[in-house]
Parts: C-alpha cells; structure tokens; sequence
C-alpha cells in the first residue's frame, strides 16, 4: 500500500522524450526522442528503443548515453531510426518483432505508416510502407495502433478530416 515509486528510464539532458509504448514481453520500451543521433541527422524526432530490467517487482534500467550531444547506441539503448525524417507515434507489433511509426518518408513530405524490424539500428532494409494516404498526396497517417490479429488502427485526414481507419498488415507486403 502507499504511493508507487517511480522510476526514471531516461535522463538525456537537452532532448525531448515522448509517447513511450512497452513491448508485449515488457522488455523494452520504444519512445521518440529528438536526441541527435551519430549520424548527425539533428534533433528531429527518431524512434528509440531501451531496454528495461526489473529485479524484485523493480524497474531498473541502464541509462541512454549523451556524448558531446549525440544518443550514443548500446546494447540498452539505441535509436531505430537515424535519418532526415520525422518518425513519431511507435507502435509495438503483436509479436514485438517490429515497429509501426509515422514517418514523413513520402516524396510529398505526409506522414504515412511504416513499419521496420526491432533487431538492427536504422534497418531501413527492412522498412515497409503500410499506408499512402488513400492515394491523396497531402493526407497524413498518424498514430498506429496495433490489435492483437495484426489489424492496424490510424488516424487520417485523408478525408478532409481526421477519421479513425483500419487496415489488415498481414496483408500487405
């Protein structure tokens, strides 16, 4: 009974840490930093991953690291995406092997769903476009949400408005 402790799992000084989402096996937590990345791509937003450690009902982690600036990657903490694009609103897949984030990827400059692998550091080999948008070139997709049959929920304006919208990401591919 009492209060609930908490516990800080991130203290990157100067950067912005948003929108945190557990993995389904509550090993890791994927958040959006604007923390510059070794790649010198600059504070826009990027998807991270650290890892969390509990030890007797205690959540532990090993900090990010900041050096001169820049999120330095480790085995406890690194960025997914390193790059020129803002990626927001992570999305854990049901089996926790990939992310589903907006990403302003599109040569238009909207935001689409995109998915990638949780194993490398920017694997943008294994980068999928799950949305376009409806085909309408100034729509944004934002904000995946995963069930757990692998339907995908989304906000779009692709209306004119924001809608919610589902897709099946077994599908596509």
């Amino acid at each position: 009974t009492g209060t609930p402790s908490d516990y800080p799992l991130t203290s990157l000084e100067g950067t912005l840490n948003l929108r945190p989402k557990w993995s389904p096996d509550g090993t890791k937590i994927a958040f959006v930093t604007s923390a510059h990345g070794e790649k010198g791509t600059g504070p826009n937003p990027k998807i991270a991953l650290q890892t969390v450690v509990t030890s007797g009902g205690i959540v532990q982690a090993i900090p990010c690291i900041l050096q001169l600036g820049t999120l330095q990657n480790s085995s406890s903490c690194r960025l997914l995406t390193d790059d020129t694009f803002r990626n927001t609103s992570p999305a854990w897949s049901p089996t926790g092997q990939s992310i589903a984030f907006a990403s302003n990827r599109a040569p238009s400059g909207a935001n689409n769903i995109w998915q990638m692998s949780t194993a490398g550091i920017s694997d943008t080999a294994n980068l999928l476009q799950l949305t376009s948008g409806g085909g309408s070139a100034s729509a944004n997709d934002t904000d995946p949400a995963w069930s757990t049959d692998h339907q995908l929920a989304f906000v779009s304006n692709r209306s004119g408005k924001s809608q919610i919208y589902v897709i099946d990401a077994l599908k596509i591919g």
